[in-house]
């Protein structure tokens, strides 16, 4: 490489200058070609030079520095019209961006115009308390404006990414840096159309790094790890607008104290809705028996008084003049405060016609429905009836499936029935029911239905004070009576016999029926305990009522009437193969007409036929056989046998209980002593016909006397045939 040493050229040497190796001196200047240099120092520390690709270079190599010494400094661009760096001494250095100003340093820092990019980290460090940094815009428009983006331009994004966070950081009085609060947020999800984020704020709590706010995807949470941590929001008037007691678990409104719930308010409540949904919901979870959820109201009183009033519940309304209306109301009174003996009351108004009135008073040991005597009807609805119980307010009146009750109580439906039970199951002389009537004064009963219970489940129908049991039909005709004496009348009211039956109508006035075509026991059975047979007694009379007896059976069995008139239905029209009857001399001859006595009538000699003789004589027809009783078996076994307690069928099952005198039913009057109480149980009872080994024989009388008359006829026959003759020969 050829080098000048400027030093050694002098201007005279040549008129064109010295030219050497692409280097020129001439007229005061140096000319060099491209990529010569012109180096500076004994090392050559210093080159200058300018390269063919049209670059000029200045370059230090040395180890010293590179210094431009001016008053002021600039750096403009080829032409010398466009700034593009300038510094001033004692002043600003500016950098300028197509001659437009973009960074300036200043006494208090620097300012830069337009955006700037970091690469990696930048630390901004002040010695005393001006802002470190400062966004400023200028805009004037409504958008937002200044602006901090931070942006995690991430080639692999993926769900839990930090996409930034922001650290208060300081030192404790260790000479330890702590990051005393720290503002996060995280990609929780990164899928395109379901991204979510996380923001996240910690503090340093007692020396530790708590999360206390937290907001993912639909929910925000402060104190998410569940420590001591207090929520409180101030209004203008109350620094405990809402706190959240974390430590004792509770919110509270308007106050910091816990008034003994999970949910405090200090104040009144107000929930408005805009439309039908729920103002007020109460849940619990609770899967056990116990109640829940509950509702309590609660006054707190230091001096709590008789008739003080601790709760009230106001339905409220507007009406149709704009109006504010308590539609109905609940309120509860405290009626006795006193220690051991506490009564409470529970009031139920509602607004009827224009006034507040109480419908419904819980209090004490009673249960009012209309307390305040209004025009206030109450109904109880069962689930086929609308009227299952109605009171009329207005009228007085109980109904009881209808809502127009006619009297006191009225009951209706297709076919009303009234049922009295009885729960007691272990009484047997106590009654199942009754329906009493009192006097007036309420005191004395004058009348009383009663059904026992039991072995003595009777009916019992019981006027008081000697008076009459009177049935009747179309409101005022006495149909039966019953009177106090004992003696029961049908039709009539005389209190002359035991039974009376009385018509007037031309009907039949007694009828006694069996529609069973089986049956084969008594119609009428007429018993008399009394065992005689000289006319002490009748079993029954028939009469025309003040004339004379007609009919009469006496105690021996003996039957009067009185015109000895007994007839049988003998209408031609009715009967056919009419014959004359063949001769009964023979039969009538063959009789044996007997003297004897009965067992039941042992002093009373009668006259009549033995049945058996009858059949010896070949009158059979005369004899009907039928069951004997257990009288005529007793009398003789030929006729069968009795159960007695020797056998088995009398044994089984439980005996008759009787009354005693420490029944109450014995008490009262109502059964007697030796009553029986509770029949026996057993199959059979002693004295039940248990077989019958022979037919009891009877004979027709009443066909005997038919048989005498023919008999009778055929004797007169022969008398008058025996007179003609008697007469011819006496001729």
């Amino acid at each position: 490489m050829s080098e000048i040493r400027v030093d050694t050229i002098s201007e005279k040497t040549s008129a064109n200058g010295v030219a050497v190796d692409g280097v020129t001196l001439k007229d005061s200047q140096v000319d060099l070609a491209d990529d010569k240099k012109v180096l500076f120092g004994d090392s050559d520390e210093l080159v200058i030079y300018h390269h063919n690709n049209g670059t000029s270079f200045i370059q230090e190599t040395g180890g010293g520095n590179l210094e431009l010494l001016a008053t002021n400094f600039k750096v403009l661009n080829a032409a010398g019209t466009e700034n593009k760096i300038a510094a001033t001494t004692d002043g600003a250095v500016d950098l300028y961006h197509n001659n437009i100003k973009k960074f300036e340093t200043s006494a208090t820092g620097i300012d830069i115009t337009g955006a700037f990019t970091a690469t990696d980290g930048s630390t901004i460090t002040t010695a005393d308390n001006t802002d470190t940094l400062s966004l400023i815009s200028t805009d004037a428009d409504a958008n937002s404006g200044p602006n901090l983006k931070l942006y995690r331009n991430s080639g692999s994004p993926a769900d839990g990414d930090v996409l930034g966070q922001l650290d208060f950081e300081g030192r404790n009085d260790n000479s330890q840096d702590v990051v005393y609060a720290r503002i996060r947020a995280v990609a929780e999800d990164v899928t395109d159309g379901t991204e979510d984020g996380r923001f996240i704020i910690e503090k340093v709590v007692a020396g530790s790094t708590t999360e206390v706010m937290r907001s993912i995807g639909s929910e925000t949470v402060f104190n998410d790890g569940s420590i001591d941590l207090d929520f409180r929001v101030e209004s203008n008037g109350n620094a405990n607008q809402i706190f959240v007691d974390a430590g004792n678990n509770h919110v509270n409104i308007g106050t910091a104290t816990d008034l003994g719930g999970t949910f405090n308010v200090a104040g009144k409540i107000v929930s408005v809705t805009s439309d039908t949904s729920d103002n007020l919901e109460l849940q619990s979870t609770e899967p056990g028996a116990n109640g829940a959820p509950n509702l309590r109201m609660y006054r707190n009183s230091s001096s709590p008084a008789d008739a003080d009033t601790i709760g009230v519940v106001e339905f409220e309304g507007r009406n149709d003049n704009s109006q504010d209306v308590i539609y109905s109301q609940i309120r509860t009174v405290v009626n006795d405060v006193s220690d051991g003996t506490e009564d409470g009351q529970i009031d139920v108004k509602i607004m009827n016609g224009g006034s507040l009135n109480m419908v419904a008073s819980f209090k004490g040991t009673e249960t009012v429905i209309n307390d305040a005597s209004i025009d206030h009807d109450f109904r109880v609805e069962s689930n086929g009836n609308a009227n299952m119980l109605f009171v009329d307010g207005g009228e007085n009146h109980v109904g009881i499936g209808t809502n127009v009750p006619k009297e006191l109580l009225h009951i209706e439906d297709a076919a009303p029935i009234l049922r009295i039970s009885d729960s007691n199951s272990t009484s047997e002389d106590e009654s199942t029911g009754s329906i009493q009537f009192f006097d007036r004064n309420n005191t004395d009963i004058t009348s009383e239905i009663l059904s026992g219970t039991g072995s003595v489940a009777n009916l019992y129908i019981t006027n008081h004070n000697n008076r009459d049991v009177i049935i009747q039909t179309n409101g005022q005709n006495d149909r039966l009576t019953i009177h106090s004496s004992g003696n029961v009348e049908v039709g009539s009211n005389n209190d002359n016999a035991k039974f009376i039956v009385t018509a007037t109508a031309n009907s039949s006035n007694t009828n006694i029926i069996t529609n069973n075509s089986s049956f084969s026991s008594i119609m009428t059975n007429i018993t008399c305990n009394r065992n005689t047979s000289n006319g002490t007694y009748r079993f029954l009379q028939c009469n025309v009522s003040g004339v004379s007896d007609r009919f009469q059976v006496f105690d021996s069995g003996d039957v009067k009437n009185t015109n000895n008139s007994y007839g049988a239905i003998s209408d031609e029209r009715i009967k056919t193969n009419i014959v004359d009857a063949g001769s009964q001399w023979n039969d009538i001859k063959a009789l044996k007409v007997r003297n004897y006595k009965k067992y039941d009538m042992p002093d009373l000699t009668q006259l009549g036929v033995i049945a058996q003789e009858l059949e010896t004589a070949g009158m059979n027809g005369l004899v009907s056989s039928h069951d004997p009783s257990e009288y005529d078996i007793v009398h003789d076994s030929a006729f069968g046998t009795l159960y007695t307690s020797d056998d088995e069928e009398t044994k089984d099952g439980d005996d008759a209980v009787l009354f005693v005198a420490e029944d109450k039913a014995v008490q009262n009057g109502r059964s007697n002593i030796g009553d029986v109480k509770t029949e026996a149980t057993h199959s059979k009872k002693v004295g039940e016909i248990k077989e019958i080994k022979d037919q009891l024989k009877s004979v027709k009388y009443s066909v005997l006397y038919m048989k005498a008359i023919k008999a009778l006829q055929e004797a007169m026959t022969r008398i008058e045939t025996l007179e003609t003759k008697v007469a011819t020969l006496e001729g």
